[in-house]
C-alpha cells in the first residue's frame, strides 16, 4: 500500500478496497466536491453521484478534445465500493492538473476570461468533428442536467427525440433553441469557476464531465446564463465576460437563451 499512489497502473489494477482505502485517506484539495489529492498527479473524486456516465464523458473528451492549450484531465479508473452505511459511492481516479481558480480583477479584468473563452470554443470546434449528429452524452445514458433539471426522461437516440422532449416542455411555443438540424456541438454545460484550471503556460483545463452533451452552442451559452446569479464578485464578472464573449461569437439571440431558460424552469416541475 505504501507506493501504491505512485503507480498509476497499479491504481488501475489493485483491489477495490486498497485504493477506496488510499482515496478517502488522502487529503482534500475542493471545497465544492469530494475530490481528494491521492499523489501530486493523481486525484480522486468520490461521492454516490460519480457515475460510469460521467467516467465515460472524460474519456470521451480526453481522447477527442485534449492537447495544446486545452486540458482535460485523464481518467483513470472508475468503480463503486460501498461506505460505513452500505451504500454505493462513486470513485472515479484521474489526472491531478495543478492550477488556479479563474477569477476577473483589476489586475487581471480580461486576461483570465479571454483565455477560457479560446479553450471553451476550442473544446467546441474538436467535439464538431466527432459523433456530431447524435444528441445526449457521449455515454449514450440520459443526459444529466442542464436544461432538465435532474436528467431527460429517455436516452436520446434521434434528433427527433431530442427536439420532442424540449417541446412537451414548452407546449404551443416554436422552438427556437438553436439549429437542431445540422451539426451538434459537446457542451460542458458547467462552466463554473470551480470547474476550471488555469495553468501554467496560458493552458486551461476543463474539469467535472458529468453533464457533458451534444447540443447546439446556444445550449452552453444559456447554461452560463444561469450561473451568474449563483457567483458573486469577480468570479461572477469572470462568468458574465465569458458568456458575453461566447453569445456574441455564436450568434446566440436572446430568445434562444429565454426559451432554454423557461425549459428549464419547465424540467424542475416535469412529469411524464
Amino acid at each position: 500500500m505504501s507506493s501504491l499512489e505512485n503507480s498509476i497502473e497499479d491504481l488501475r489494477t489493485a483491489k477495490r478496497k486498497h485504493v477506496a482505502r488510499l482515496c478517502q485517506q488522502a487529503p482534500s484539495i475542493s471545497q465544492h466536491v469530494a475530490v481528494n489529492l491521492v499523489s501530486s498527479t493523481v486525484c480522486c473524486k468520490i461521492g454516490m453521484t460519480v457515475t460510469l456516465s460521467e467516467f465515460v464523458n472524460q474519456q470521451f473528451a480526453w481522447k477527442w478534445l485534449n492537447g495544446g492549450s486545452l486540458r482535460i484531465p485523464e481518467p483513470y479508473r472508475f468503480f463503486e465500493y460501498p461506505d460505513e452505511f452500505g451504500d454505493r459511492v462513486g470513485h472515479l481516479l484521474m489526472e491531478y492538473l495543478p492550477g488556479r481558480t479563474p477569477t476577473c480583477s483589476e489586475s487581471m479584468p480580461t486576461s483570465d476570461a479571454v483565455l477560457v473563452t479560446q479553450a471553451i470554443k476550442t473544446m467546441h470546434e474538436r467535439s464538431r468533428q466527432v459523433n456530431a449528429a447524435m444528441p445526449g452524452p457521449p455515454s449514450r445514458d440520459k443526459a444529466q442536467g442542464f436544461p432538465w433539471d435532474d436528467e431527460a426522461e429517455i436516452p436520446f437516440t434521434s434528433l427527433a427525440d431530442f427536439s420532442e422532449c424540449l417541446a412537451r416542455r414548452i407546449p404551443g411555443i416554436e422552438l427556437k433553441v438553436g439549429d437542431l438540424t445540422g451539426s451538434l456541438t459537446l457542451c460542458h454545460l458547467d462552466l463554473a469557476p470551480r470547474n476550471i484550471v488555469m495553468m501554467e503556460d496560458d493552458q486551461v483545463g476543463i474539469l467535472d464531465w458529468a453533464t457533458a452533451s451534444y447540443y447546439p452552442t446556444s445550449f452552453e451559452v444559456a447554461a452560463l446564463w444561469t450561473l451568474v446569479p449563483r457567483t458573486g464578485g469577480a468570479e461572477r464578472k469572470f462568468v458574465e465576460s465569458v458568456f458575453t464573449s461566447l453569445k456574441l461569437e455564436y450568434g446566440t439571440s436572446d430568445e434562444e437563451v429565454r426559451q432554454l431558460m423557461l425549459i428549464k424552469s419547465r424540467s424542475m416541475s416535469y412529469v411524464l
